[in-house]
């Protein structure tokens, strides 16, 4: 017979791992581990920078079988859709324990195929686990300490911070009533009480962008707490790929070069902003923490039997994220939008985002992170957007603190890298 591995004893899974698939795989593999009642779960899972075309790197496991299951490969690639690129598959070494009286084994001739009697458990219970895994530190993985250093980050010829206008402070879902309505707004103005033009009569000077580089602290958007190993929240860490940018530039008006040590970033302009909107979205949902800015003249429009039915159905998580707005048959009228969002065109926004859900609905269920998606998509920079240094800078250093900036809500990748090497 012919010897196919010849192996010397190993300390650990991670090792074997290493043994096996080599040592680049087995280093930058995360572990996971999650439980309930008849079923329990662990394993490592690789990162977006190993992932694979196929599924060759994927082996699971049921007490100690090799199997294949559609249900557990569904759990896989909707729990990392917003981390690993569309048709990229990470290394995956899986091992499910479950009761024996809860599957059924004599499915395939050759066990690879199981039934589960409780899918959904199964489900909801891997999710869980890698979901729990995937907040994404690529410094981990890059051996440089001075890349880890927040106080060595900066970015050369980004805008002074003082140089910047205060931001108007937006109204609070605590304070927002609709005594803000447009009537009464406008009699206030009228009555010279709401608002005051002086600051507008005062000309600014225009600042250029600095010449010589100087440190900056970034402002975290924070994901929920789940997305974390644990409790306890990390320490601010940055992302690599993205930082000690030096210069960039933008080609039609669509995505954005950006200059970094070891190369070059080619940067998707609308991916990155629609993954730094989810996450922002994401974090309001878990704190609750509201911030609502009142429109000075309500948005109208009309509505589909389809589409209204879609409203009622997450009536409550539109208001948990910040949008105020009123149904009356087939009529939508929106009051106030979450204000990190900026001005857009409401009716146009809420057409397409219920455009949207509406297709999606027809293909299935709906979920809650679906919708989340959806709103980030349709309220992030489009292609064709012009943007200014200052602001493409300010659109780098909101993602070098979120986790997952690889891919956005919908799998499409946010950037790519050309190394000199």
């Amino acid at each position: 017979q012919k010897e196919v591995l010849h192996l010397p004893s190993a300390e650990s899974l991670r090792e074997r791992i290493g043994q096996l698939f080599g040592h680049e795989i087995s280093s930058n593999l995360q572990h996971f581990e999650a439980s309930m009642e008849n079923y329990s779960v662990k394993g490592f899972l690789g990162t977006p920078e190993n992932a694979r075309r196929d599924r060759k790197g994927q082996y699971l496991y049921l007490n100690q079988r090799y199997i294949k299951d559609k249900v557990l490969y569904s759990a896989i690639t909707n729990s990392l859709s917003d981390t690993f690129m569309k048709g990229r598959h990470p290394y995956l070494f899986l091992f499910l324990e479950v009761a024996p009286h809860l599957l059924d084994v004599n499915v395939h001739p050759q066990k690879f195929e199981v039934r589960f009697l409780e899918e959904k458990k199964i489900y909801s219970l891997l999710y869980r686990a890698l979901r729990q895994q995937t907040d994404w530190d690529p410094a981990l993985f890059q051996g440089d300490e001075d890349k880890r250093n927040l106080e060595n980050f900066y970015i050369k010829g980004a805008m002074p911070k003082e140089s910047l206008p205060e931001p108007i402070k937006p109204i609070s879902s605590s304070q927002y009533s609709k005594k803000h309505s447009p009537k009464e707004i406008t009699s206030q103005i009228k009555e010279g009480q709401a608002f005051s033009f002086s600051s507008f009569d005062q000309k600014r000077e225009k600042t250029k962008p600095s010449e010589t580089p100087f440190k900056i602290t970034p402002q975290p958007v924070r994901p929920p707490s789940h997305l974390f190993e644990s409790s306890q929240e990390r320490s601010l860490k940055l992302d690599p790929m993205l930082s000690q940018v030096s210069r960039v530039f933008q080609i039609h008006n669509s995505y954005i070069i950006a200059e970094v040590p070891d190369g070059i970033r080619i940067i998707d302009q609308h991916a990155l902003h629609e993954k730094i909107l989810f996450m922002k979205f994401l974090e309001i949902q878990e704190n609750r923490v509201i911030e609502t800015q009142g429109l000075l003249f309500p948005q109208q429009m009309d509505m589909s039997p389809s589409e209204k039915q879609i409203c009622e159905e997450f009536k409550e998580t539109f208001q948990e994220l910040g949008f105020d707005f009123h149904m009356e048959n087939q009529k939508l009228e929106v009051f106030g939008v979450p204000a990190f969002l900026g001005n857009q065109n409401w009716n146009r926004f809420f057409m397409d985002v219920l455009s949207d859900l509406e297709q999606e609905k027809r293909a299935g269920d709906i979920t809650r992170e679906r919708l989340i998606a959806t709103l980030a998509c349709r309220s992030a920079l489009k292609q064709g957007k012009k943007l200014k240094e200052e602001e493409i800078f300010a659109l780098i250093q909101k993602a070098m603190v979120i986790p997952r900036t690889y891919a956005c809500a919908h799998g499409r990748p946010t950037y790519i890298s050309l190394t000199l090497a």
